[in-house]
């Protein structure tokens, strides 16, 4: 796309600024409208992004014509909040006014038009339509508002079309899949871009999925806690089984004797036992002591299962993935601070493990699911 050089850039439902980056690496020059009601969205934007004019305001309380000063609109970004379409939401009620949030465009093309309107959201958006009376989806009126959110962008002289698109036939390591709705009114083809990966001729092979995230253990100090031998976990090939290589067949319920970077590998050399070689062991049989605690240093890759939310909290933490963390990271009796506490589940795991729990959290609904789930392991 090529903006004219007095064509304004506006970002509704502005987040942090990864759009923002996005569409400035497309066109070559910072967006130059953000607007969020978030003031952490806001601040966090504004320092990502210093040349643009930010709003702090709900989008239904800002005049378009007036924050544009008479400048056409070559492109109106929208990110609409997708929770309350997303299958992530499960079977919970949702929220008509947030499903709603979309219909904002109709104000911009009815005061300003842009030339150009992008959408974003989740591929469920297509399904947006009436709400029951028990505050989800009537699937008898599925996809009813959003034809006629398209018939009234149609009407106000749009071409629309819209596309699923998978983030992994542009290069990025997922299979994530996003719904995109492009409308023009300057009379100029709509064109999706050609994926750049995948398995067709002339396509750069997929990149590996990423299927991990990192958890951060810092420290403002060269000396610090950090209780290692509170979340050792058990050796493997801790059994009487045969080790691998060695005389013998292993059964189908035993396992491999494994060693590790800091175990000598049990086998015929060591008559079938396992060694640990930490320094801090005395050292015997060539060098090595033979591990009898069958437990060793936790490793760096931690593979946690979810686990749902009976509350209506989308995005809840398993409790395994925070249990090594305050088991290592803060003594019995210690004090666990979580300064974005959602629905409290650092608090239930600090508590059940003897340690104090201050969270802090914006969301009222969210407070209210804290105070229950803390209440409820209080009472056990």
């Amino acid at each position: 796309m090529i903006l004219k050089n007095n064509e304004l850039i506006v970002d509704n439902f502005a987040g942090g600024g990864g759009a923002s980056t996005g569409i400035e690496l497309a066109v070559g020059r910072p967006i130059d409208i953000a607007i969020n009601h978030d003031p952490d969205a806001i601040a966090m934007h504004s320092v990502n992004h210093p040349h643009t004019q930010h709003y702090c305001e709900s989008v239904w309380d800002v005049n378009p014509a007036e924050i544009c000063g008479g400048q056409p609109v070559g492109l109106m970004w929208l990110s609409p909040d997708c929770k309350h379409f997303s299958r992530a939401k499960g079977g919970k009620p949702v929220s008509k006014n947030v499903r709603g949030l979309a219909w904002i465009a109709l104000r911009w093309a009815a005061t300003v038009r842009p030339r150009v309107i992008i959408l974003e959201n989740v591929p469920e958006f297509v399904t947006w339509g009436r709400l029951g009376k028990d505050g989800k989806p009537d699937k008898r009126y599925a996809g009813e508002t959003f034809c006629s959110f398209v018939y009234q962008l149609r009407q106000k002289g749009y071409e629309v079309e819209w596309r699923e698109l998978k983030a992994c036939d542009y290069g990025a390591p997922t299979i994530r899949k996003r719904f995109f709705l492009i409308a023009r009114c300057d009379g100029r083809p709509i064109v999706f871009p050609k994926p750049t990966h995948g398995t067709g001729k002339g396509l750069l092979p997929y990149r590996c999925t990423k299927s991990h995230e990192y958890i951060f253990l810092l420290s403002k100090f060269e000396k610090y806690y950090f209780d290692y031998e509170a979340i050792r976990e058990p050796a493997m090939g801790f059994d009487n089984s045969l080790p691998a290589g060695s005389r013998g067949t292993l059964t189908p319920n035993s396992r491999r004797r494994k060693g590790n970077s800091r175990t000598f590998r049990g086998g015929v050399y060591t008559n079938n036992r396992t060694y640990e070689n930490s320094a801090d062991m005395a050292r015997t049989s060539h060098g090595n002591t033979e591990n009898v605690t069958g437990l060793r240093n936790k490793r760096d890759v931690w593979i946690v299962s979810t686990k749902g939310c009976k509350e209506a909290h989308f995005a809840t933490f398993p409790e395994k993935l925070i249990e090594p963390c305050i088991l290592a990271g803060c003594p019995t009796g210690g004090t666990v601070l979580d300064p974005f506490a959602g629905s409290g589940t650092t608090g239930v795991v600090a508590n059940r493990h003897g340690r104090n729990f201050i969270g802090i959290e914006l969301n009222p609904d969210y407070c209210g699911i804290m105070e229950r789930r803390l209440n409820s392991h209080d009472k056990k």
